[in-house]
């Protein structure tokens, strides 16, 4: 067994050589046989230490190619950064752009801290008119990317209902159950994260409703989509 260990051994391959089904890839480096070539895995590359080390998302860098390519970070001042654009910002997840006349909104929450862009819009419109504002509201390096503000968790609310101030009574918030009346769905038809009602309202309704939160309470309250009119918060996407 030891003799075949050590010819098996004589037979891997190191990084950017060929490889087969009889010469594979040195596995303790990290290298894959990929079309025929001792690679590192996607999202991963070669490092001067000879071993393959994965991509950072937001950490310490040399190069371009130490950082997550693939979502647009890039190697600026040793840390992966989003540099595409001067208000280009990484959000935990992905890169981003915040128009100048936005505001990103860092949750310090230990719920899920998390990044946001915002804009308040402080004139009064219906709930329809809203959701129609925000769609083209935001012109960023990716394109018209925004929306009537959703709430996706209780943490949210929170950090919405601090970025508005309690100068605002109340704001529209992008939830409707116009898609089905029992249920309450996004503007753009998805289904809703569970909702934190104000108390003593009912969470379904039998006819069609819209949503605002009032913000000294945190909480949510059924609106008429058409009739009512308020101020609103959009989101970048």
């Amino acid at each position: 067994m030891r003799d075949t260990a050590i010819g098996q051994n004589q037979h891997q391959n190191t990084y950017n050589s060929t490889c087969d089904y009889y010469a594979g890839c040195e596995s303790d480096f990290g290298l894959r046989c990929i079309n025929g070539q001792c690679l590192c895995e996607i999202n991963s590359y070669w490092t001067p230490g000879n071993y393959c080390d994965f991509q950072s998302q937001y950490g310490f860098c040399v190069f371009d190619y130490w950082c997550r390519q693939d979502l647009a970070l890039h190697c600026r001042n040793f840390t992966c950064t989003c540099s595409l654009c001067r208000t280009c910002f990484w959000d935990g997840v992905r890169c981003r752009d915040c128009p100048t006349s936005w505001e990103i909104v860092i949750s310090n929450g230990t719920r899920q801290p998390r990044i946001y862009c915002y804009v308040k819009v402080d004139f009064h419109v219906n709930w329809d008119e809203s959701v129609s504002i925000c769609s083209t509201a935001a012109t960023s390096f990716f394109g018209p990317t925004s929306h009537l503000v959703y709430i996706d968790n209780l943490q949210e609310l929170t950090d919405v209902s601090v970025f508005a101030t309690n100068q605002y009574y109340d704001i529209f918030i992008g939830h409707t159950n116009s898609y089905n009346y029992p249920q309450w769905f996004l503007s753009n038809g998805t289904l809703s994260p569970p909702l934190h009602w104000c108390a003593g309202l009912s969470a379904t309704y039998a006819t069609l409703a819209c949503t605002r939160l009032l913000i000294g309470a945190a909480c949510v309250t059924n609106i008429v989509c058409h009739g009512w009119t308020s101020r609103y918060i959009c989101k970048l996407n």
